[in-house]
């Protein structure tokens, strides 16, 4: 079983477009996002423009 923790640059490259990253996602089986990833993605979006869109999308209503 592969399974991933993927950090915060890979999170971005992968919302950018990276198809490597995209590679590796599409490969695993299990996929984590460690509480530090999870605070970084929620200050980003706290201080975007698109807050309620995104934490929306974070608690899987997008």
């Amino acid at each position: 079983m592969k399974k991933i923790l993927l950090d915060t640059n890979a999170y971005s490259a992968f919302m950018a477009g990276n198809t490597q990253v995209l590679e590796y996602l599409v490969e695993a089986e299990e996929i984590y996002l460690s509480t530090v990833v999870i605070g970084e993605l929620f200050a980003g979006f706290y201080g975007g423009r698109n807050y309620d869109k995104n934490y929306k999308c974070i608690i899987r209503d997008c």
